[in-house]
């Protein structure tokens, strides 16, 4: 079977498929297949790590969970939702405030300047409008709880496991309509042994007790969470995950979020807060964390990792060494158009040395380090139409070297938006949790400038995004033919009506060491009153523009159908057909997944994966799946 004929494939079913459905409002899953179509971009061209993308789609099953309420909403915690634009957030303020503070119901947002039915529909399962007129809820008022056990096995033997082929976790959640939030999560992966010197019970614990909108006391969180602040250049933990339609670019940060599931990376733990008193905010946390990694006799740190992976003996002996403490500080002031803040974060391994700093192998200067810190001042200004912001952050690290970042981004009403971005990192800047920003999953000895195109609707129902990043390498600019790189992206979404969705999506990546990847996606995304079905294939080429050797190409079609019998019975079918030969040409999926389970799986190789699920309530308060 030939690449091409996955293509010819999705382009002929449609047709065959459209014209027997009735029309429905775009699901929850349909929701989610699209922003797992922009994870798994970001994914393949190394822009984000695996542990940002599960703290996306995690955040997704926590608004699904607990739906933000937009008459209280901050515009940090709005720009966690990719699908709306810093114009759409400023008008829902700027309205909210000439209403007296509150919407009556969630179809008065259709008056609202930018908003319409469509993005209302979108955001129909995440968020809600609690009328004002009601008195605020008490802090244990409106209580529910939900509990799951989640369980795999694997006839794939693991070399060297300790364990065996279970896969375990179980989570516990509590929430109320006042504003308080308790999760625990407990998490055995497949070949993790239950009990091993000394050692016994599961491999990893999660938690958190999380208040908010407490007087001034905005939130406050003990046990794990997350964090981010400004543009990403000193702490972003996690990323802002961009609709399609705005490929590449960044948003800006969203302060703290609890973590609500088994993730072992990618957070903080410990003690958090933010505190808002008129156009005042104070951010402050502490935290400390037991990583994987090795100690010599001499101190020196080797290996550290977040991963998790507890199977072999060697990795059991590495785990939970390292002690990593960090701390850090945002003061904030923030009006309508004007929004201003320092922030610092440093973090040390308790007196032991950091032999090579991630991604900075072979740099003297980034090695031995027995602690780090970052700075910087962050800023975003919104004209008084909305229609422009001019945004950016500076930011040093203890070492004396500097990074910066600015954007412009301008609304044309009825075209679209346009973006600029300039960047410059030093070769010597180096920050642990920072990411999102640039070409490298942490900024780091780079220049570039990136232009994009967003939201241009061409016609009804058919959107565009379009960017271009010209980078290099600051530390190989004596070598401009080496250190030169592009990335192309160019989406496209098709949405006539609520049962249907095409997306295209292409990019093209040469990196600096001559690298280049060609990837197109395209997907298909149907629904009717029974089932929804979604269509994908994915091609990729990768070559190199000195070496005259054959290219690396991969290709890939899924499909995925899902179904309900009725309110408490729903199952689904999956399938994935792939020849991928090399590692270089892996690609990411996200089938199977179990209950709660955000891991992004890749495949190599030539083979076939299908999976048939049910998930079925069996009484009132419990379900299988």
């Amino acid at each position: 079977m030939r690449p091409l004929r996955a293509c010819y494939i999705t382009l002929l079913l449609l047709p065959l498929l459209l014209s027997p459905l009735r029309a429905q409002s775009l699901e929850v899953e349909q929701i989610k297949a699209l922003a797992l179509e922009s994870l798994e971009q970001l994914l393949a061209e190394g822009l984000i790590s695996p542990e940002q993308s599960q703290a996306q789609l995690e955040l997704l099953e926590h608004w699904l969970a607990e739906p933000l309420d937009l008459n209280t909403a901050s515009s940090e915690e709005l720009r966690q939702f990719a699908l709306l634009s810093e114009y759409q957030i400023y008008h829902l303020i700027k309205a909210r405030t000439d209403r007296g503070g509150f919407f009556g119901s969630i179809y008065d947002l259709k008056l609202v300047q930018g908003w319409d039915e469509r993005l209302l529909r979108r955001l129909m399962p995440f968020v809600r409008v609690v009328p004002r007129a009601k008195p605020r809820p008490r802090l244990l008022e409106g209580g529910a709880s939900s509990a799951a056990l989640t369980s795999s096995w694997s006839n794939r033997p693991l070399r060297e496991a300790l364990g065996g082929p279970l896969a375990t976790s179980i989570r516990w959640q509590y929430h109320t309509r006042g504003g308080l939030s308790a999760f625990f999560a407990a998490a055995q992966d497949q070949g993790e042994p239950w009990s091993y010197e000394g050692y016994k019970g599961f491999d990893a614990y999660s938690g958190h007790l999380s208040i908010t909108r407490l007087g001034s006391l905005r939130r406050i969180v003990l046990g794990d969470y997350r964090a981010a602040w400004g543009l990403g250049l000193v702490l972003s933990q996690g990323y802002m995950l961009s609709s399609l339609g705005r490929p590449l670019r960044p948003r800006p940060g969203r302060g703290l979020t609890p973590v609500s599931g088994t993730a072992e990376g990618n957070k903080l733990r410990g003690l958090a807060l933010e505190w808002e008193e008129g156009p005042w905010q104070l951010s402050a946390f502490l935290s400390k964390r037991w990583l994987d990694g090795r100690i010599d006799e001499q101190g020196v740190i080797y290996g550290l990792s977040e991963s998790g992976l507890h199977r072999s003996a060697a990795e059991w002996r590495r785990r939970a060494q390292i002690p990593m403490s960090a701390w850090g500080l945002r003061l904030g002031y923030s009006t309508t158009q004007l929004r201003l803040a320092l922030q610092h974060l440093s973090y040390r391994w308790a007196g032991y040395r950091l032999a090579t700093a991630q991604g900075a192998m072979g740099i003297e200067q980034l090695s031995h380090l027995s602690g780090h810190g970052n700075s910087s001042l962050s800023y975003l200004w919104l004209s008084g139409s909305g229609a422009t912001q001019l945004s950016g952050e500076l930011a040093r690290s203890a070492l004396g070297s500097w990074a910066v970042v600015q954007q412009l981004w301008h609304r044309f009403e009825g075209v679209g938006d346009l973006a600029l971005e300039l960047r410059y990192f030093s070769p010597l800047y180096w920050a642990y949790y920072s990411a999102g920003v640039g070409m490298r999953p942490r900024p780091r000895d780079e220049e570039g400038v990136r232009l994009s195109l967003e939201r241009v609707e061409l016609s009804r129902g058919l959107e565009l995004g379009a960017a271009v990043d010209l980078y290099r390498a600051v530390g190989r600019a004596s070598e401009p033919k080496q250190s030169r790189a592009h990335l192309l992206a160019l989406d496209l979404l098709y949405h006539p009506q609520p049962s249907l969705a095409l997306t295209l999506l292409i990019r093209h990546h040469q990196r600096p060491e001559g690298t280049k990847r060609q990837r197109i996606r395209l997907a298909a995304t149907f629904s009717s009153s029974e089932a929804t079905l979604r269509l994908g294939t994915t091609l990729l080429n990768i070559g190199h523009r000195t070496k005259r050797q054959s290219n690396q190409r991969a290709w890939a079609f899924d499909a995925r159908l899902s179904g309900q019998i009725d309110s408490g019975t729903h199952w689904w079918i999956s399938g994935l057909y792939f020849d991928a030969p090399l590692w270089q040409t892996r690609l990411y999926s996200y089938e199977p997944r179990t209950s709660f389970d955000y891991t992004p799986h890749f495949v190599w190789g030539k083979g076939w994966r299908l999976t048939l699920g049910v998930k079925w309530r069996i009484a009132n308060r419990l379900g299988q799946r």
